[in-house]
């Protein structure tokens, strides 16, 4: 409670407070990396650090194997820069009712090790995620029976509609034969797939080589070779562009994205996954954010859109729940306003007059951006008299927080944290593995919600689908499980001469074969 001398801070000092540390880190850029340039590959720093050069070795971690993997290793289908599921090593056609999934094999593909890719390799990948990797097996616990038909044909039988399972793309497709020539060790350590580049050199927490594979079935890529450098920290890959020591910086600083500009350094973005939110855990029912209303009150105290342009330079979106153009979309959804007199008169009708001591966890280093919208939000409650006792896990604890607390009754944890919603590739998968009931990592459940997911996931019909969505995202809306705060937005920095096509509607991600010369 502030006293009559100390006044609540202002809009203008809590993004001042907040953008702090972003100033702070931009005149304090870190030591150029001696070794990063290299010789005539193009040098790209990325904001991930694989964990593993293995998909179904990689658990939480998935998301920061991609930017890497995504080159050397290619599923059955793929996603186009606009976020539009396409065919990749395959085509597929499905059954009236959606239960049956066929995929035909593209012929006369090959692996880097040579090897021609079958019916074996589909089989092999899909036994191999199903042991190893959980999300796979989410995505396919529907899934009755994988039947191979012939060299070059498989079928998915599922228990209901398949069609998500082709949305979600997440069967990548490794090589039997390697895995039968080298055993496991080698082949978790040298990764052979199908795609545009492959492993020419690795260094574990530094950097990776790749080359362009000369039989990729898509004709060889333009950029000859590339060396993918690890380098989390943000300003850090500013200083490595303005140096000449990388050509392309994945995940650029909002706030640094007009100065490069400026300096002439071309940059291209795209509305990606995932949608930054307060979450929470509403399992435990004697928590003081249980009541609806302290809810409704915290999304009234925090000024989403002061945060984006204060912080980030207006790049975000903010959406109430999913976005333009998504199915489900709904123009009348809008964000709650920023109203901390009314946020303070619910906590007064909550019996929280004087507020309350909350913990507040967010993902340290997962994400741009997830660090200063946490310090903002810390102000923004202190101003209505809820005090945050802050932490920060990473994104490997925060799995593991939502799957242990996601039905325990005294459980009390309330995150700023990824949340599913806008821009993800399948939005009827997000809301499933998002909010519903039955889901390892849902703080959220309400059975008419769940009704409704069912209904989605059950269809064929896209308008019954998108009525369905509609109504999951009004849901959400109202009950507040989350608090959408912004939309994740991807920004890539490059020196002239160089153009990329990003990728929107996915996790981020850095596919070399997008990335060309210019003149």
């Amino acid at each position: 409670m502030y006293s009559k001398s100390e006044s609540a801070p202002t809009r203008r000092d809590i993004l001042r407070g907040a953008a702090g540390l972003v100033a702070g880190a931009a005149l304090n850029w870190n030591p150029l990396r001696a070794n990063a340039r290299a010789n005539d590959r193009v040098v790209v720093a990325i904001n991930q650090m694989p964990p593993t050069l293995d998909y179904s070795l990689a658990g939480g971690g998935v998301n920061a194997v991609r930017p890497l993997l995504d080159n050397i290793i290619e599923g059955l289908v793929a996603r186009t820069p606009t976020g539009d599921t396409v065919p990749a090593l395959a085509e597929w056609t499905a059954s009236p009712d959606a239960q049956v999934i066929r995929f035909n094999l593209r012929r006369g593909v090959r692996f880097h090790n040579g090897a021609p890719f079958t019916s074996a390799d589909v089989e092999f990948s899909h036994q191999r995620l199903s042991k190893h990797a959980p999300l796979y097996r989410s995505r396919t616990r529907h899934l009755q029976e994988v039947r191979v038909i012939d060299e070059h044909t498989v079928d998915f039988h599922f228990k209901g509609s398949g069609l998500s399972f082709v949305r979600s793309a997440v069967l990548q497709i490794f090589s039997k034969r390697h895995h039968d020539d080298v055993g496991e060790r080698r082949f978790v350590a040298d990764p052979v797939g199908t795609g545009p580049y492959r492993l020419a050199r690795y260094r574990h927490f530094e950097y990776a080589d790749l080359d362009a594979f000369e039989d990729y079935w898509g004709g060889k890529p333009e950029i000859p070779g590339a060396r993918l450098v690890f380098v989390q920290e943000d300003m850090t890959r500013v200083a490595m562009l303005r140096s000449g020591e990388a050509d392309v910086i994945m995940a650029t600083p909002f706030a640094m994205v007009p100065m490069l500009r400026e300096a002439g350094y071309p940059s291209v973005q795209a509305d990606v996954h995932p949608t930054f939110s307060v979450r929470f855990q509403l399992a435990n029912r004697n928590t003081p954010w249980a009541d609806r209303r302290v809810r409704l009150a915290i999304a009234h105290a925090i000024d989403a859109p002061a945060i984006i342009r204060g912080l980030f330079g207006d790049m975000p979106k903010h959406y109430a729940g999913f976005a333009p153009g998504e199915l489900g979309y709904d123009p009348v959804l809008m964000p709650y306003p920023y109203d901390p007199g009314l946020a303070r008169a619910l906590l007064k009708e909550a019996g929280h007059a004087n507020g309350f001591s909350m913990p507040l966890t967010y993902w340290a280093n997962s994400y741009y951006g997830i660090r200063e919208t946490t310090e903002a939000v810390v102000l923004y409650l202190k101003a209505i008299n809820i005090n945050c006792e802050v932490a920060g896990i990473d994104t490997t604890q925060g799995l593991s927080m939502n799957r242990s607390l996601a039905k325990d009754p005294n459980g009390r944890a309330v995150t700023i944290a990824p949340a599913l919603l806008a821009s993800y590739a399948d939005p009827i998968e997000a809301m499933r593995q998002g909010y519903h009931s039955s889901s390892a990592y849902s703080w959220y459940h309400d059975a008419e919600f769940d009704s409704l997911v069912t209904r989605a996931m059950q269809s064929t019909d896209a308008t019954v689908q998108a009525s369905a969505l509609r109504e999951c995202a009004r849901k959400l809306h109202h009950d507040l499980p989350i608090i959408p705060i912004w939309n994740n937005v991807v920004v890539y920095s490059m020196r002239a001469g160089l153009s990329f096509a990003a990728t929107a509607r996915d996790i981020p991600s850095m596919l070399l074969k997008n990335l060309r010369f210019s003149s």
